[in-house]
């Protein structure tokens, strides 16, 4: 309303955008101690989290046989790069059906076989 009637407005002005982002960020001091720590924590689990799934290595169409999927793994690894790789663990993947062959998940010990193995997929295509 008007000054001239004797009423004032109460309410605050209204803030603009640039208003806000002029307003400086919090520091980080300023956070709470158990709230740095979770964050701190989270971080590095999503890193921890990151290291363990990129030692992980899927292979699709390979058969089952009379073997443990871990040797076979390992002869088609020497057969066709000549290298013995590191398999700390191998599992098929999904519930077994009749005609049709499970993906197998094996994980290597470390991530430069893992990416190494990658790099080098289209060659075992064929």
């Amino acid at each position: 309303m008007d000054q001239s009637d004797g009423i004032t407005n109460s309410n605050p002005p209204e803030q603009t955008y640039a208003d806000a982002i002029r307003k400086p960020p919090v520091p980080a001091a300023a956070l709470s101690i158990p709230l740095r720590q979770a964050v701190v924590s989270a971080v590095y689990a999503d890193f921890e989290e990151k290291d363990r799934r990129t030692k992980n290595v899927v292979i699709s169409g390979m058969p089952t046989s009379s073997v443990s999927d871990k040797s076979s793994v390992e002869k088609l690894y020497y057969t066709e790069f000549g290298i013995t790789p590191q398999v700390v663990k191998c599992h098929r993947l999904g519930q077994s059906r009749p005609g049709r062959v499970q993906p197998l998940l094996f994980v290597l010990r470390t991530v430069d076989e893992a990416e190494f193995l990658i790099k080098n997929a289209k060659l075992l295509r064929q």
